[in-house]
């Protein structure tokens, strides 16, 4: 029997709706325009908004909009090619219009000629308690006081 690996399941497609509806990491897919194309049932749990909501909105919609700019000077570093992959913390407003934290990871993906493609965001949810350690941490890894 071929051993199961992340490589061979992620070409099935019951593996794959597993993965990312079970998941409890929230996970969007962002068309370069900012347009949510897809998002995970974690996600939409963490928002409030329903599927057919999402993919109707941008994630410029759903950002705080303190957070507005890093966000998109995030993006446009990635569209440029400075860094490839980004993690950060970032507040997101939910339908009832709360602010809620989420740690983010996003990777921009490529096409076969290099070009941008699209976004794939993943968000976990952050308490808090765990928000304040988190702050903390990052500050003294960038030797700030």
């Amino acid at each position: 029997m071929k051993p199961v690996t992340f490589d061979s399941i992620i070409v099935d497609p019951e593996y794959r709706k597993l993965l990312v509806e079970e998941s409890i990491i929230g996970i969007l897919l962002v068309d370069l325009d900012g347009s949510i194309m897809d998002a995970s049932l974690e996600f939409k749990s963490m928002s409030g908004y329903t599927k057919a909501e999402l993919k109707k909105m941008t994630f410029q919609q759903i950002t705080h909009p303190d957070d507005m700019l890093a966000s998109m000077e995030v993006v446009n570093a990635m569209i440029e090619g400075r860094v490839c992959r980004v993690e950060f913390l970032k507040r997101y407003i939910n339908k009832a219009g709360v602010p809620f934290w989420a740690r983010v990871v996003s990777r921009l993906k490529r096409d076969d000629q290099g070009k941008p493609f699209h976004f794939v965001t993943f968000a976990m949810l952050v308490e808090n308690q765990k928000l304040e350690e988190l702050k903390l941490l990052w500050k003294h890894q960038e030797g700030k006081p």
